[in-house]
């Protein structure tokens, strides 16, 4: 993962393994914050609204019940820079469908 520090003006980059520790909801929560807290410490609520969003329709998909899903991941993507011409929505998605099965 790569987020953009504005303070530093430059990215950090975390491990392929960041986050995988995270058992609890207070670890998930500081993982999330990382991405989503901007340098003067705001919760972008947008970003936060729409990963919720897109989080509720995987959800769905998964409690439906016609496809077992083992170890999948979700991939979140926004863009940081709000200043950028090409701005696109905030979306979350399901990946790594290695183990799945209907």
């Amino acid at each position: 993962m790569r987020v953009w520090d504005s303070v530093a003006e430059k990215s950090v980059r975390y491990a392929k393994d960041y986050g995988w520790t995270c058992f609890g909801d207070a670890e998930m929560v500081a993982a999330l914050r990382v991405f989503v807290v901007d340098a003067a410490g705001h919760v972008r609520t947008t970003v936060v609204r729409a990963f919720l969003e897109r989080l509720r329709a995987i959800r769905a998909f998964v409690v439906q019940g016609q496809w077992t899903l083992y170890a999948s991941s979700v991939l979140f993507v926004y863009e940081s820079d709000t200043a950028a011409d090409s701005q696109q929505p905030p979306t979350a998605c399901m990946i790594d469908f290695a183990h799945s099965w209907p």
